[in-house]
């Protein structure tokens, strides 16, 4: 029984913070926008003359300004990766730092329990809790 009043209350609690999270994009997409649009005309002012003007050619092709939706559940389109992008991302990278992480974490562990010395931690442990209780 506990067990399931668990699972509920975590999954009450993870579709709260979901919801907030997802409220808190929305309502704060428009002024990212704002932001991201001033710091491309900053970056398009810091570009040297020549690359400014370039005929023919924008060097920005994703705009940032914002759009009427159609309907008000509509999300902007925003360029993500595909999914072989990210696969390899996963598999080629992120998979094998995990594991080196994992195992450089587990050789310490082990190492550090096999020159753990049991009789002198008794004796620590002994004292510490002898000094805590005459005190």
């Amino acid at each position: 029984m506990a067990k399931w009043i668990a699972v509920a209350t975590g999954f009450i609690t993870s579709s709260a913070l979901l919801y907030n999270f997802q409220h808190d994009i929305d309502s704060n997409t428009g002024e990212i926008r704002k932001r991201l649009r001033k710091s491309q005309v900053r970056l398009e002012t810091a570009l040297p003359g020549s690359w400014r003007n370039i005929p023919g050619e924008k060097l920005f092709t994703y705009k940032l300004t914002s759009s009427r939706r159609k309907t008000p559940n509509e999300r902007p389109k925003i360029p993500f990766p595909t999914l072989s992008q990210t696969r390899n991302h996963i598999n080629q990278r992120f998979i094998p730092t995990f594991k080196s992480t994992w195992n450089e974490h587990i050789a310490s562990l082990a190492n550090r329990l096999n020159n753990l010395e049991i009789k002198e931690l008794g004796k620590f442990a002994r004292d510490f809790t002898l000094d805590q209780w005459q005190k």
